[in-house]
């Protein structure tokens, strides 16, 4: 028996199959902010990212048809994400500013600056340039176990990838986190934290 998001899902699929573009909001809905998320930590940049995430929705709307339902519509639809983000760096033209133009950075204050500073905490910003740093294909399951939520055999999916490659690029980029975050968090591999 399919539980109940699941079920509800598949009803919204078919739905979408029908031709029912109020049934595909609930789809943008439910995974807007995931696919911006992977989009943003593949390229990082935002506006670049949204731009993926638009198109990875319309690339969905008119693929929908050939969607096998009963299947999970996520790894279907991060594949799509993924699939754009390869493609959009393959063709980046890197935008010049003049610096004639650029205006200083207004500071926040008040509470909303509290609220960004702790959000923004020295840690995540370490472990943000952690994981940029690593390579394209470890930083790409990473993102996808960790930050999508994707399993071992639904990241092999969306990569196109035996589940054995995924295993292993995800050992290796744990292992490169790890040396590179341990010194900086004050602990040593191997030393109990």
């Amino acid at each position: 028996m399919l539980g109940e998001p699941l079920r509800i899902e598949r009803e919204i699929i078919e739905r979408c199959q029908r031709g029912d573009s109020e049934a595909f909001r609930w789809l943008v809905d439910r995974y807007g902010d995931l696919a911006y998320r992977t989009a943003y930590f593949m390229v990082y940049d935002r506006q670049q990212a949204e731009d993926i995430t638009q198109e990875a929705f319309l690339d969905a709307w008119r693929g929908i048809k050939g969607f096998k339902v009963g299947y999970s519509f996520k790894p279907w639809f991060l594949k799509i994400v993924v699939n754009r983000c390869r493609m959009q760096k393959r063709h980046r033209v890197v935008p010049t500013v003049s610096l004639e133009r650029v205006e200083p950075k207004r500071v926040a204050t008040g509470a909303r600056a509290a609220d960004e500073a702790v959000a923004s905490g020295e840690s995540r910003q370490l472990v943000r340039e952690a994981i940029a740093s690593l390579e394209e294909d470890q930083r790409s399951v990473i993102m996808l176990r960790y930050f999508a939520e994707l399993t071992v055999p639904e990241i092999a999916q969306v990569l196109s990838l035996p589940e054995g490659t995924v295993k292993s690029r995800l050992h290796r980029a744990m292992q490169r986190l790890r040396h590179r975050l341990s010194p900086l968090m004050g602990f040593e591999i191997g030393r109990p934290i």
